[in-house]
């Protein structure tokens, strides 16, 4: 009988159970590749040292040092012992970035893949720059090939290693992101109508999730409202502009089993992205494979976005793009989209079509693939 592939699948950049897109990515991977037969541990960071399962997949989160507690230096020793005791036995590490040198004090002879999903590294200065591009470099050299998740990556990280990258997008769960659901009591909770026209945004309350410009979007179309699903640093400055603007509703962070239901409550979606708010989105282009875009396509209702390369590669004609910054394109697409309902729906199938080609099973089953490659 051959023994099953051992993989410590560290993810220490996220935290268990985060709403953050990060931690859907690494918890959908590892959880499929133990359903495909792979002895898998997922490794998060945490506030204390606690092992525990979610179905058939083993989880433990660590502490990792934090330069203001020394009392977290003391428990990352023990957290560091643990983990290195874990991983002995395994076959091979599989990094998610992060600036840390824990892979680095102990894989030597493991099998090591790397995973970059931004080009961070690069971004910083000072001491900061100095740290991200110490450690980078070391794993870069030390790591047997890198996975990220788009093209646009692919060519940037090609500057700085000649090691093999696999290139592997998110994903979504098609069982629980489906356009059988229906919205009604999300519509009920917050008093809108079954004609009410609503577009719905799912993200990152940042400036370069462009959540400022659906105040401009909300202006145009007083008949609209604006649905939006997330948290972040501009909440409040965009929660004080809705006592102005009545057609934008804030409904906050969301547990991710919940989030498809208040998807289903909207008519179509929207993805204003803004890259001349984030440095590295401005000067690399937008290397960005959002995870929201398959939930939305998952759903069977099209995106409004702009016409970037990587979002027109994930989309593929399951929405309608305009040109970057062109607010005035985007406002007509919403009006567009909202008076054509057979439009919506044709869009609304190739949307569907396409998330079930963008399964967390297949990027799992690449995930798979590119690990066997690199112990032959």
């Amino acid at each position: 009988m051959v023994r099953p592939l051992r993989v410590s699948y560290l993810a220490l950049s996220e935290r268990y159970k985060e709403h953050h897109a990060g931690y859907t990515h690494a918890f959908s991977i590892a959880q499929h590749l133990r359903k495909k037969g792979v002895s898998l541990t997922l490794y998060f960071k945490g506030d204390s040292l606690q092992h525990f399962r979610t179905g058939s997949l083993p989880i433990s989160t660590l502490v990792l040092p934090h330069s203001h507690r020394l009392f977290s230096f003391l428990s990352f020793i023990r957290s560091y012992r643990f983990l290195r005791r874990e991983t002995k036995h395994a076959d091979l590490i599989h990094e998610r970035f992060h600036v840390n040198p824990i892979d680095l004090l102990f894989i030597h002879d493991k099998k090591y893949m790397l995973e970059v999903n931004d080009p961070a590294f690069v971004l910083y200065f000072g001491l900061k720059g100095k740290v991200y591009s110490y450690l980078t470099r070391k794993k870069l050299q030390r790591c047997d090939a890198v996975i990220t998740q788009t093209e646009t990556l692919k060519k940037i990280l090609q500057h700085y290693t000649h090691k093999p990258i696999f290139v592997i997008p998110n994903g979504v769960d098609t069982h629980l992101f489906s356009p059988h659901l229906n919205g009604i009591s999300v519509r009920k909770k917050y008093h809108l109508s079954q004609t009410q026209k609503v577009v719905g945004f799912l993200g990152s309350f940042n400036l370069w999730h462009g959540v400022q410009d659906i105040l401009l979007f909300a202006k145009a179309l007083p008949d609209v409202t604006f649905f939006c699903i997330g948290d972040g640093p501009l909440f409040n400055e965009v929660r004080e502009h809705t006592r102005e603007q009545k057609n934008i509703i804030l409904a906050g962070a969301q547990p991710h089993e919940r989030i498809p239901s208040y998807l289903a409550a909207c008519d179509l979606f929207i993805a204003p992205f803004n890259p001349a708010r984030f440095p590295s989105l401005e000067r690399f282009g937008f290397w960005w494979c959002p995870v929201k875009l398959f939930e939305y396509m998952a759903m069977g209702k099209p995106t409004v976005s702009y016409d970037y390369l990587e979002i027109n590669t994930i989309l593929k004609g399951a929405g309608v793009l305009v040109a970057p910054g062109d607010h005035a394109a985007f406002i007509a697409a919403l009006r567009i989209l909202l008076a054509k309902k057979t439009m919506r729906d044709a869009l609304g199938k190739k949307a569907v079509l396409r998330a079930r080609e963008s399964t967390w099973e297949q990027r799992a089953a690449d995930t798979l693939a590119a690990y066997e490659q690199i112990l032959r």
